[in-house]
């Protein structure tokens, strides 16, 4: 449903329905009024999700969103978790969900893979990777909200979140820096700007400023 639709022009009509589907689907939004629902299914490593796509009206703008419980359903079948916050930030983005969960599941496995033995390495490796496939996917901006986010969680220490905040920083820099992944375990193993564990924290003031 659009605003002042010509209905006695139908191709133009069609035209400008093509062009407001085009700008909801490519920027999650569009000016003005613009009502759209539909079923979908979403792809989450070869398996498939039904979930509700439908606009909300928000400051003269129609996003698109997805339900909390259809949200909450594709998280847990990632097997993912995400604070509170987290997931109010990412279902204002619906398209970018798949590959978001994608990136969170990837980052987890491959510090695993390669740090199986050392959780704190692990850790750092994690937010360091999770953090540079968000860059390099959605840009600094996006990865910075998803990321800072997730530290609003309760459980870490104040010294494992500052690692985390500061290894989540590290990630956005070498994304932008061209970086490749394939290096990211050597810099987090050797690279000095990496904070390598929590106990690092109150002698590395040179980082943090």
């Amino acid at each position: 449903h659009i605003d002042d639709l010509p209905l006695f022009a139908p191709k133009q009509a069609i035209l400008e329905v093509l062009a407001g589907l085009e700008s909801l689907f490519l920027d999650d939004q569009i000016e003005g009024e613009f009502e759209f629902s539909g079923d979908v299914m979403v792809r989450l490593h070869d398996e498939t999700y039904p979930a509700r796509l439908y606009t909300e009206q928000r400051g003269g703008r129609s996003r698109l969103r997805f339900s909390r419980s259809d949200l909450d359903a594709m998280i847990e079948a990632a097997e993912i978790d995400l604070s509170s916050e987290q997931v109010e930030l990412i279902s204002l983005y619906p398209l970018r969900v798949p590959t978001l969960l994608d990136i969170t599941r990837r980052a987890r496995s491959f510090s695993k893979e390669i740090f199986p033995d050392d959780f704190y390495l692990r850790d750092a490796l994690r937010h360091v990777s999770w953090s540079y496939l968000l860059t390099r996917e959605f840009g600094s901006e996006f990865a910075l909200e998803v990321t800072d986010a997730q530290e609003t969680r309760l459980g870490n220490t104040p010294n494992e979140r500052v690692m985390d905040f500061h290894n989540n920083a590290v990630g956005r820099r070498l994304a932008m820096a061209g970086t490749g992944w394939r290096q990211l375990p050597l810099v987090v193993k050797q690279d000095s700007d990496v904070i390598r564990h929590p106990d690092e924290v109150d002698s590395r003031t040179d980082l943090l400023h």
